[in-house]
């Protein structure tokens, strides 16, 4: 059986996933004196950018896998309060993509990510990195442009649809790991570089140029990566009247059309138009 190694980053302490295969990774623990103890992996161990975790976010947990982690076929990247599930939206307990489940699925596919959601004007990042902020989306573009121009009209076209996938999250084989994050990185520090140069590295703004980029890379490579699209769960997201709402709209089919709906007319009341 192929070994597998999903890591499940925080910041801070948490009741930990009890799941086969999991692991739980302390990014950002170079910036701390704290040390959190039994069961956590603290990121400022061997080859790692933990420094970096306020404007990398996850990314510097990607980039310890990518480095120190070569003991699993696969491997993954997820949040301490969001994991791959196999169904989201059900009456029952959603069930958590396990040890089995990688490598099940990834018999059949090359690789897990995010299924793809609507972009949501009430998350903050999305207005303000990407719609109102220009110089981002540009700064971002020339990068591609310079180092890796074949991507550009990938992301160019990432920017402009309606729906993309969220959150860093990941499971695949550990060779195609390597060859992302060495394209990723490569791109993500040379962004860095310049958003220091004019003054502008800021909380986050490289963790969420990477899911961009995360993207364009998955369209660029069709032929070579067979994707599997899954639902991600808010560990501890309030299973209410509201959720189960949203269970019923999603069994009849109508789920995505009204959060589309709601978006664009969002949108056009904010005044904030897609790039083109």
């Amino acid at each position: 059986m192929e070994t597998v190694r999903i890591f499940a980053c925080t910041i801070k302490r948490y009741k930990r996933l009890k799941i086969d295969g999991y692991e739980t990774l302390h990014i950002g623990s170079a910036l701390t004196e704290e040390n959190f103890g039994d069961g956590y992996i603290a990121d400022f161990n061997g080859i790692n950018i933990s420094k970096k975790q306020p404007y990398y976010c996850e990314l510097s947990g990607l980039y310890w896998i990518w480095k120190n982690v070569n003991d699993a076929e696969i491997v993954g990247l997820c949040h301490y309060r969001r994991s791959f599930v196999v169904n989201k939206y059900t009456f029952f307990k959603p069930h958590i993509v396990n040890k089995e489940d990688a490598i099940t699925i990834l018999n059949e596919y090359d690789i897990i990510v995010p299924k793809k959601l609507h972009k949501n004007i009430n998350n903050g990042w999305t207005i303000e990195s990407s719609f109102k902020n220009d110089w981002y989306i540009n700064l971002l573009l020339d990068v591609v442009s310079d180092l890796e121009s074949q991507y550009v009209e990938a992301l160019r076209s990432v920017f402009n649809a309606d729906k993309m996938s969220f959150q860093n999250l990941i499971i695949t084989k550990k060779y195609t790991i390597n060859n992302y994050c060495a394209w990723l990185f490569k791109i993500l520090f040379e962004f860095e570089n310049r958003l220091i140069a004019i003054s502008k590295l800021e909380s986050r703004n490289v963790g969420y140029a990477a899911e961009w980029l995360f993207n364009a890379w998955l369209i660029v490579n069709p032929d070579s990566l067979k994707i599997r699209y899954m639902d991600v769960l808010k560990i501890d997201e309030k299973r209410g009247a509201v959720f189960y709402l949203k269970v019923i709209l999603a069994k009849l089919g109508i789920l995505d059309i009204l959060i589309n709906l709601k978006n664009k007319r969002k949108m056009k009341r904010e005044g904030i138009e897609i790039l083109k």
